[in-house]
């Protein structure tokens, strides 16, 4: 596994597999007037890299960004686009941490949103919104998530959820999900993680051997050779 970074912050894993795992705020970052901290998240990026061979970028973790949005994410998210197209990455997953008072342990989101949403977009707005295409490996992927949950979380606490930030946040346009599907046509997921998974020594195992798992099943079904460029 080689990793380097660039713009000091941004941390590039070099992989084998064209799966791309990123966490924007695995550090400190002023958000909104506010420290915004996801611990734990660059970890898991590092972790799954280096065992499965994906490519991976994240900030710098733990540390303080105060100009993360002025600066560094304008820059993350280019990094993002030229990974996925120089590597034709062929899934792409952002990782983030959720709060422990959410109702769920693992939230998975394509981005591509419901009906529901387009019709309160068209009453807000008064037009419509063309959102990202689902793709043809959405369900694959879906279903082993679901079943990859079930074994490793057989009695969990709380549930694995589908969209549940959509319904708080509305389409999120402004997501790195939302934006590479919409950009490059391709599959890509949102994943957010309970605190309290990411605190816990046994169900950080249990989450880290999830992913794993996950993204194992999920290599199996590609066909690396037949990967279309990105433009």
């Amino acid at each position: 596994m080689h990793e380097r970074i660039v713009h000091n912050d941004i941390h590039i894993i070099e992989g084998s597999v064209p799966i791309l795992l990123s966490a924007p705020h695995a550090g400190v970052i002023l958000k909104n007037g506010k420290n915004k901290h996801e611990p734990r998240v660059g970890t898991i990026v590092r972790r799954l890299c280096r065992d499965l061979g994906t490519w991976g970028v994240f900030v710098t973790p733990e540390r303080l960004l105060p100009r993360w949005k002025e600066e560094l994410y304008p820059v993350y998210k280019e990094v993002v686009r030229d990974i996925i197209r120089t590597q034709r990455i062929a899934l792409f997953i952002d990782i983030h941490g959720a709060q422990r008072s959410f109702p769920f342990w693992i939230d998975y989101d394509f981005l591509a949103p419901p009906e529901r949403l387009h019709e309160m977009y068209r009453q807000r707005v008064g037009k419509e919104h063309v959102p990202p295409q689902a793709h043809a490996l959405d369900d694959i992927l879906e279903t082993i998530i679901q079943k990859n949950f079930e074994r490793h979380f057989p009695n969990p606490q709380k549930p694995l959820t589908k969209s549940y930030l959509r319904s708080r946040n509305g389409f999120g346009r402004a997501t790195l999900a939302y934006r590479m599907r919409k950009r490059f046509g391709m599959p890509t997921l949102q994943l957010e993680i309970n605190r309290k998974l990411r605190d816990d020594k046994e169900l950080f195992g249990q989450t880290m051997a999830f992913l794993a798992d996950t993204i194992q099943e999920y290599k199996s079904v590609l066909h690396y050779e037949n990967t279309p460029p990105r433009v």
